[in-house]
């Protein structure tokens, strides 16, 4: 598995990457933290749910709790899964960090708690915490980030206001910050 392919990029992120590869089995689950990327305010995480039972759509979930050097820095994120097979999902998150990482080396811990499936369309969850930590940097990453300060405004209607900042672009794409 290869976090470059769950986000279609074609840039190999190879030197950018970190690869965890822990595993931890409770209640029927075990989820394997496969790879991170630490990008200045986002870390990108893959991570595999395998369970004992079938899952209902392929759908098995848990919001992950992201901390940095021992403080809590994600309050919110986005993603997708990827269903491998009757017990397996694949799941890639951004998690958008409260404010941009300084330091070079990192120690980071990835709490996921109570996960949720469906079974008869019905919510249940898999009471546990599973708790991954590792070291991490982003470096790399950052000497090949090339960006521009836009500092640009534009109006949407009646008192909503678009600023442009900045435009960063690396490994992982071109990204616009607003």
């Amino acid at each position: 598995y290869d976090i470059k392919n769950a986000l279609g990029l074609e840039s190999n992120l190879e030197d950018y990457k970190t690869v965890v590869g822990q595993s931890i089995t409770k209640n029927g689950l075990t989820i394997t933290l496969n790879e991170v990327v630490l990008d200045k305010d986002v870390l990108i995480v893959s991570t595999t749910y395998k369970f004992k039972e079938e899952l209902e759509d392929g759908n098995i979930t848990s919001f992950g709790n992201v901390y940095i050097n021992g403080k809590s820095i994600s309050s919110g994120g986005g993603g997708s899964g990827t269903i491998i097979d009757k017990n397996t999902v694949e799941d890639v998150f951004r998690y958008t960090l409260d404010e941009d990482v300084q330091k070079d080396d990192l120690d980071i811990k990835i709490t996921y708690s109570d996960p949720i499936y469906f079974k008869n369309k019905k919510e249940h969850t898999i009471n546990g915490e599973w708790v991954f930590e590792f070291k991490t940097n982003r470096k790399d990453l950052e000497l090949d980030t090339k960006s521009l300060k836009l500092n640009q405004s534009f109006e949407l209607g009646k008192d909503e206001t678009i600023t442009l900042k900045e435009y960063r672009t690396n490994a992982l794409g071109p990204n616009i910050i607003y």
